[in-house]
Formats: C-alpha cells, sequence, structure tokens
C-alpha cells in the first residue's frame, strides 16, 4: 500500500491512524465498542481495497470512510427508531393484527388499570380516541377544547398507559423467571 511513496503495511497504517479515527468516530457515535468495531471494519475494508487498487491518501480514505460509515449508522439508527416507534404506536392503538389469546385478558387488564390511574380529562380523552375511534378534532369539539389539548391529553396518557403496561409485563416475566428459577 503507498502514501506518500513509501511502502506501510497495514499494520503500521492502523498503528498510526486507529487513535485519530477512533476518535472521530468515538465523538460522532458516542459508543466506545460499537466505534472499535467500525474501526476494525474500515480497517477490514481498507485492507480489500488495497487488493484492487492503489489509494494515494490513505490518512483522508480513512477519514471518508470513517464519515461514510458514521452517515450509514445514523441513517440505520433513524430507520430503526422509526420502526420501532411505529410498532409501539401501532400496540398503543390495538392496530396489531395478532393478538396472542393467552396474553390478551392479561394485557388488557394492564391497560384497563393503566386507564384507571389517568386523570378524569384524559380518561375522556384516550377512550373516545381509542374506543370510539374520534379523531383530535372530533374529541376536541366534543370537549370543547382544543385540538393542541386534546393532542397533549394523547401524549400524555399514552405515556402512561405504555410505562404502566411495560412495568406489569416485566413484572409477570420477573415473576416466571423466579418459579421457573427459585432461589
Amino acid at each position: 500500500m503507498k502514501k506518500r511513496n513509501q511502502n506501510i503495511s497495514i499494520e503500521q497504517l492502523y498503528l498510526q491512524n486507529k487513535d485519530k479515527v477512533y476518535g472521530f468516530l468515538l465523538l460522532h457515535i458516542k459508543d466506545s465498542f460499537l466505534a472499535e468495531d467500525i474501526l476494525q471494519d474500515i480497517f477490514i475494508k481498507l485492507l480489500r481495497k488495497n487488493s484492487k487498487e492503489k489509494i494515494h491518501d490513505v490518512e483522508s480514505y480513512l477519514f471518508v470512510m470513517a464519515r461514510n460509515t458514521i452517515i450509514d449508522y445514523w441513517r440505520k439508527a433513524a430507520t430503526n427508531h422509526r420502526i420501532k416507534k411505529e410498532f409501539l404506536q401501532n400496540i398503543i392503538n390495538d392496530n396489531t393484527d395478532y393478538i396472542d389469546p393467552f396474553e390478551t385478558s392479561e394485557q388488557q387488564t394492564a391497560v384497563d388499570n393503566s386507564i384507571a390511574k389517568l386523570t378524569p380529562q384524559q380518561k375522556k380523552v384516550f377512550t373516545l380516541y381509542r374506543d370510539k375511534g374520534l379523531s383530535y378534532k372530533e374529541i376536541a369539539i366534543k370537549l370543547n377544547l382544543s385540538r393542541n389539548t386534546v393532542r397533549n391529553h394523547m401524549i400524555a396518557s399514552r405515556k402512561k398507559v405504555k410505562e404502566y403496561v411495560a412495568r406489569h409485563n416485566l413484572l409477570n416475566i420477573v415473576l416466571i423467571i423466579t418459579q421457573v428459577m427459585p432461589f
């Protein structure tokens, strides 16, 4: 591999550039383990690239590879976050196609218990939306509230319901584990 008219091995390149590239990755990703993995991937790609063509400025090439990898990482992370958010939204809205009959009654009980803990206004808004299928605008008209207030009540109530159900399901998992593996 050539850099500035000198023959340098991949090991030498790694030793000369690993700290700078790692620091750059860590600055943008904020996860040391992931930054180390990406650093290794970059040097493996560089090694493969070396057998195909010559690279004139390896250090610049490494940082371009690091930048592109960071962009790919954040793009995938955003997509994964969006997918998870949509999935959780579908669960809250009961829009899932598959419902496990063994979990339905427990989950419904957890949801009902969480709704009972909402403020009276949040409970009205949440049930009108979920059970009656009314839009935010229709709920706002029916309860004489602004659409934004309805939206805020829905955000707060969904968060409370989701947290309660998550705690309830986690508790069930812990109970099952302790029954299977007594201490």
